[in-house]
């Protein structure tokens, strides 16, 4: 057999099906659109698995891929009309007119258009977002292949970036390693009025994680995922006010931004002073403070592990001694990427991170609240740890060798040697 050059030797995934994060129900003109729900709405196949209203399913990705993400614009009568990466743009557009195309657009045509959130007359009017379009196969199931989920949720995009760069960061991949979506309560703040939202984590199994990254025997065969189906917007995008071209779609006015808090010479002199600051021994044998809470590796999830004030036994923002916005803004802070290595110090190398935060001070919110600044102080209290323990046990480990993360039996003599002296004090 004589094959194809280019296409014999491509391969590519079934795709089985959809599943959805809301329901259509009808408007007061009797017009059907989705609803979000705080369930996950499955195909008939997986309901008699999981139920009807599950809120979380065990899946594995089959692809190190990174989902696919693209800002899209949806029309009711023509489907996707533009999708962009916040730089350049494809766009159906009417050419009479040079507008996006509507159902009234006799000649339309795809072009290359700018593609800016700020300045776009779609996303001012909240007719575009950031859509999120995840492939994954349902662990437990018969059918080899993937299903797809789509969302437009802010956190929910967010939280899945984050969670897959720290299951990177750990086992090396994303691929082939069991994981848990779910779909949890988020209280949020639009236009200062507080509500709760539904919103996409994946929880992630330490222990299998770190045995994934102990697998990695070979290069794996690699499969292509099916393009993702773009013919409807995602069931969470949608209110019942309508779609972009729908004539009583009336979007709400845009608030207006709040003032943003800048750092005074004294603030950045005083964090400057901090990063050159000596660090002594981060090893402590102090019981936390009383309230403090210590996740477990079921927990992880890198915006919301505690860093907490010594004086403080609650992680709500509210009981802080500090507005949200003055935290927000006392610096540059770090990136998801950076956020998944401080959770990975604290909860597999066992890096006392709270012990850090008082000693120096900081009145933190949590991981994703910390400044470069004070990343930089967290990774110098880092390396410290990992040299101590070193010498401890005689791992040999140079000083430019610290950096570099701990294998599985490493892990384990840092957490029996935080289990001994948490008993001794």
């Amino acid at each position: 057999m004589t094959p194809i050059k280019g296409l014999s030797e491509t391969r590519r995934l079934t795709r089985l099906g959809k599943i959805r994060l809301g329901i259509k129900v009808a408007n007061q003109s009797g017009a059907e659109y989705p609803r979000a729900v705080d369930y996950f709405v499955l195909p008939d196949e997986l309901k008699a698995q999981f139920g009807d209203k599950p809120k979380e399913l065990p899946i594995m990705f089959l692809s190190d891929d990174e989902p696919e993400q693209w800002y899209k614009a949806y029309s009711k009568s023509r489907g996707l009309v533009c999708r962009g990466d916040g730089e350049r743009a494809m766009a159906l557009v009417d050419m009479a007119t040079g507008d996006i195309a509507s159902r009234d657009s006799k000649t339309t045509e795809l072009r290359d258009v700018p593609c800016c959130t700020a300045t776009c007359p779609i996303y001012q009017k909240k007719q575009c977002k950031g859509i999120m379009n995840l492939q994954f196969y349902v662990r437990g199931t018969e059918m080899l292949g993937v299903y797809q989920l789509d969302t437009s949720s802010v956190n929910s995009i967010i939280n899945i970036n984050s969670s897959l760069a720290m299951l990177r960061s750990i086992s090396g991949r994303q691929s082939m390693v069991p994981v848990t979506l779910v779909v949890e309560p988020r209280e949020v703040q639009p236009e200062g009025k507080k509500k709760t939202v539904w919103v996409l984590q994946l929880h992630i199994n330490m222990a299998e994680a770190q045995d994934a990254a102990q697998r990695r025997l070979g290069a794996p065969v690699v499969h292509a995922l099916p393009s993702p189906e773009t013919d409807e917007a995602p069931d969470d995008m949608y209110t019942d006010d309508g779609v972009a071209d729908d004539p009583s779609f009336k979007p709400e006015p845009r608030p207006e931004p709040k003032p943003r808090h800048r750092r005074t010479n004294a603030q950045i002199e005083a964090d400057a002073a901090l990063a050159s600051k000596p660090v002594e021994s981060p090893v402590s044998a102090e019981t936390p403070p009383e309230g403090e809470i210590m996740p477990t590796e079921a927990d992880i999830e890198p915006g919301d592990l505690p860093v907490m004030d010594e004086d403080k036994g609650d992680d709500n923002p509210s009981d802080l001694p500090f507005e949200p916005d003055e935290m927000e803004d006392s610096g540059e802070l770090i990136t998801p990427d950076q956020a998944s290595l401080v959770g990975i110090w604290y909860l597999t190398e066992k890096l006392d991170i709270n012990e850090v935060a008082r000693e120096n001070g900081w009145k933190l919110k949590d991981i994703g609240s910390l400044t470069q600044v004070q990343f930089e102080v967290m990774k110098e209290a880092r390396r410290a740890y990992i040299k101590g323990l070193s010498v401890e046990f005689g791992w040999g480990r140079k000083d430019d060798e610290l950096d570099r993360p701990l294998t599985v039996d490493q892990h384990g003599q840092a957490k029996a040697k935080r289990t001994k002296n948490l008993k001794n004090a």
